[in-house]
């Protein structure tokens, strides 16, 4: 690994750009020294899956990563997404760009995608399941690959289970929903949520608006039909629809005070977009 290592290098000093060897970037910091400028004088950036550059951009203080359900119908996609500390030990399945022995591509979307099922690996820290896809050559998936069921169906039984992503949880890639009336969705209150996951909208306004409701415990009108009832929406959808009728996303705090309760759509009983910030 060293020595491929050090051939990168010695390319990238020449002037060529290098695609990095398919692992996490950030362990190469301790082993060599990259230039902080690429090779038109810019600043380099750190992927975690293409390109290795300055150390400072590589390094992550992030204690928290996501996990992803090893499968849209897996039994825990009612919870696809979650950040956990990266010391917790979940399973692990790996991508590669390129051809791997043994590594399986799904769709022409998808890099090649594998569970290492000569020795599955069912519970492994983040740096350990980083350490365990470097070793077969390969990485560890992005969540968007592994709900893109990129590696579903790829051995150890995984696709129940949930699997380390490279992604740092951060305020971009964790958004939260919350049931549209506290106590109908099963007894839970509030879910992370992956941005890109498709929920139900609902709004809240500071000022009076024609039609929306008021619940006498709340400071905020509220409503679901805008003027058409959303069942499938992302996150930053959701945020437009919103906006664009004079609104916003909801807070937990009214969402939990069932400021938009019965306020149509049939959203009481459904995960409903809210505006809490992650914080790692």
């Amino acid at each position: 690994m060293k020595f491929l290592l050090s051939l990168a290098l010695t390319t990238y000093l020449f002037g060529v750009q290098v695609v990095a060897q398919k692992t996490d970037c950030r362990p190469w910091c301790s082993e060599i020294s990259i230039p902080a400028k690429d090779s038109d004088g810019g600043p380099q950036h750190c992927d975690f899956v293409g390109f290795c550059d300055a150390c400072d951009a590589c390094t992550t203080t992030s204690t928290k990563f996501i996990t992803a359900c090893g499968s849209s119908k897996g039994t825990c996609k009612d919870d696809p997404t979650k950040a956990e500390e990266k010391d917790t030990e979940h399973e692990v399945r790996c991508c590669s760009d390129d051809l791997i022995s043994g590594f399986v591509k799904k769709k022409p979307t998808c890099p090649y995608g594998s569970s290492l099922s000569s020795s599955c690996v069912h519970g492994a820290t983040h740096d350990d399941a980083i350490a365990a896809c470097a070793n077969a050559g390969a990485r560890l998936c992005t969540t968007a690959e592994l709900k893109d069921d990129c590696t579903k169906g790829t051995g150890c039984n995984h696709d129940n289970d949930r699997i380390w992503t490279s992604d740092a949880a951060t305020a971009d890639n964790v958004k939260y929903i919350n049931c549209g009336k506290v106590g109908i969705c099963n007894g839970i209150t509030e879910k992370e949520a992956y941005p890109q996951e498709t929920h139900e909208v609902r709004c809240c306004s500071d000022t009076f608006k024609q039609g929306w409701k008021k619940h006498t415990n709340c400071a905020v009108w509220g409503e679901s039909d805008l003027p058409t009832c959303f069942h499938a929406e992302t996150y930053d959808s959701a945020v437009e629809i919103c906006d664009n009728n004079g609104a916003r996303l909801c807070t937990i705090e009214e969402l939990q005070d069932n400021c938009t309760a019965g306020t149509g759509c049939g959203h009481d009983a459904d995960f409903v977009w809210g505006s809490k910030t992650f914080t790692d």
